[in-house]
């Protein structure tokens, strides 16, 4: 079996970030600058256990795994930890966080496109990159809350999984 390319967004699906739902950005949220202190705060959220266990089901069947996060690249360090948190709290295999680093993507700090937008982008890039370095053979699969970015990134992936009912992202209640 070919392992198969699974990305993972990080709020709402592997984090409950409800928590910081008093720091959304005020206004019309349209510049990174304006949700730096919401993502600022996400070393405190919470994991989403049931899929930090289809994570860890997918890696032990061979399967890699990509983090995209629309969250700014001003809050690498404290996502970085908040990943290793979580998979420190349930495995003793963490991987180190420049492992962690080289399987995460954010968005850069002058980017204020759309969460769907950005995504699309990055995950024809993750496409280009895989095919280049993997072959065709491996499939793309996507994992999101989002109906937005599943809908925009649909047609770049072999297959998208929506993540549903729960939502702890709050800015998808925004």
């Amino acid at each position: 079996m070919m392992p198969n390319l699974y990305i993972f967004d990080l709020d709402g699906v592997l984090f409950d970030n409800s928590h910081r739902q008093h720091l959304l950005p005020t206004g019309d949220g349209q510049t990174t600058e304006q949700w730096d202190a919401f993502n600022q705060a996400c070393e405190d959220d919470k994991p989403i256990h049931h899929m930090w266990g289809l994570l860890f089901e997918l890696t032990e069947s061979g399967h890699r795994i990509h983090f995209l996060t629309g969250r700014s690249e001003v809050c690498r360090a404290q996502t970085i930890n908040a990943i290793w948190k979580a998979w420190a709290s349930r495995r003793t295999d963490a991987p180190r966080s420049s492992v962690i680093d080289n399987i995460l993507t954010m968005r850069p700090v002058d980017d204020h496109r759309r969460a769907a937008e950005f995504k699309h982008d990055a995950v024809k890039h993750l496409a280009d990159v895989t095919e280049a370095t993997a072959g065709p053979m491996v499939e793309l699969i996507l994992v999101d809350d989002d109906p937005s970015i599943i809908e925009a990134c649909s047609p770049l992936v072999d297959s998208t999984i929506h993540v549903k009912p729960f939502s702890g992202c709050s800015a998808l209640t925004r």
